[in-house]
């Protein structure tokens, strides 16, 4: 019986704890903003770094 409900439960994408959730991706709302800040630096640093189509862009002809 145990079992079954530790194999329904749902592990948080943040932190690796186990709850009891049906549509839930997080544990908690503290888990899910964390998630989506550290998601947002992850993504501004890697755009950051990447110059190669806007280059072209930007230049005059």
């Amino acid at each position: 019986m145990i079992l079954i409900l530790l194999e329904m439960m749902k592990k948080c994408l943040n932190c690796g704890k186990q709850f009891d959730g049906v549509e839930r991706k997080f544990c908690s709302w503290q888990c899910d903003e964390n998630y989506k800040k550290v998601l947002r630096t992850k993504i501004d640093d890697a755009i950051s770094k990447d110059k190669g189509h806007t280059d072209s862009l930007s230049k005059d002809k």
